[in-house]
């Protein structure tokens, strides 16, 4: 997964934007087709690629009074994703484009399940967006910094009473800035994964905290249980289940009514709709169903391709939608900012972004 930030907003040399799933970037940055779609206008790409297979099929689904500029857009990812596709062997992708201020694209491309042939569809198929989540966390937990419930800078033990990290370097605490670009020091073993029950998010941290390797704010070192530690302070400060805090705060305010966490209790009737995941053994596609995971924060959220174009659209737009606002537009540029680095030479991080040189 990749977040990309340029100067201080989201994007590359056309201020372009995409957020994707684990590795899968595809840079259109420099071929989106018709003038409309670049120079100063922001334009934000999710391409969701969950599923591995063997065909493709043409788009699923089309949109009405699209805005100057649609009818390139489409005829570009009507060419690309079918391709890549075929060439990748993954039966179904969804597409979201966004540019100066709306959703000019949003499109379903193959099939979600091979076997019932259902095919995807923007705004009902629902992807697991996989480690995404870590944003829309970041976004849960700089609300309260907005609110002076929570500190960037302030050891994350102030706020932890039913377990502490523990004090691997004595006068290095480890800090929010820390958990979000991922410079807390932890060993990062893959924890919740498979699990066979839900135990509280705080006891199962305290019973799945990682040794801390390295002092933090040194090195950048990828870690799931820094997000899970950060939306289980936003969890412990907000007084109410993470979960719930996010869809109170995030999703309802814009809308994204096909988003949720794949641990809600809601989540069993509605598990028809997302996108089916499989292998491809001997030449063949296999079914491989997602495990039972205890990770929410980091991980756990399912979407729809529109509801996704909604929330890079708070995030394009200074934190607001037309007239709900969800961060102050400070918030936003200050997660966009670089905040750790290295080099200059190299790309920086952010909270949680990744610069795109």
């Amino acid at each position: 997964m990749q977040q990309q930030v340029r100067d201080g907003r989201l994007g590359g040399s056309h201020d372009t934007i995409l957020i994707c799933d684990n590795n899968t970037v595809i840079d259109v940055d420099n071929n989106v087709p018709g003038g409309t779609m670049t120079g100063p206008a922001r334009v934000a790409v999710l391409i969701a690629v969950f599923l591995v297979g063997l065909t493709s099929l043409p788009p699923t689904a089309s949109a009405a009074d699209e805005p100057p500029g649609t009818p390139d857009v489409r005829a570009f990812m009507d060419d690309l994703v079918p391709r890549q596709l075929t060439g990748f062997r993954i039966p179904g992708a969804a597409v979201s484009v966004v540019a100066d201020g709306r959703q000019v694209l949003a499109e379903g491309y193959g099939q979600a399940d091979v076997e019932a042939k259902r095919p995807v569809e923007p705004d009902r198929t629902r992807f697991h967006i996989d480690s995404v989540s870590k944003l829309i966390t970041a976004t849960a937990v700089m609300r309260l910094v907005e609110q002076d419930r929570l500190d960037l800078n302030t050891d994350v033990n102030r706020y932890l009473t039913e377990f502490k990290i523990r004090d691997t370097h004595p006068g290095r605490p480890v800090t929010l800035a820390h958990l979000l670009t991922h410079t807390a020091g932890f060993e990062d073993p893959l924890i919740g994964s498979a699990t066979t029950d839900l135990p509280d998010l705080g006891d199962h941290l305290a019973a799945a905290q990682p040794d801390r390797v390295r002092p933090p704010g040194g090195v950048h070192s990828y870690s799931d249980y820094g997000f899970e530690l950060a939306g289980y302070l936003v969890q412990v400060r907000a007084g109410m289940p993470f979960e719930e805090y996010v869809e109170k705060h995030v999703f309802a305010p814009l809308g994204m009514s096909g988003t949720s966490f794949a641990t809600s209790a809601a989540e069993g009737a509605r598990i028809q709709e997302r996108a089916a995941g499989y292998s491809v053994e001997d030449g063949r596609m296999v079914r491989a169903d997602r495990g039972y995971e205890n990770r929410a924060p980091s991980v756990g959220v399912v979407s729809t391709a529109t509801d996704m174009g909604r929330f890079m659209l708070a995030h394009l737009g200074g934190g607001a939608v037309g007239d709900t606002r969800i961060l102050k537009r400070s918030t936003v540029r200050l997660m966009q900012q670089r905040q750790f680095g290295r080099d200059l030479r190299f790309p920086g991080l952010s909270f949680p972004f990744t610069e795109a040189h």
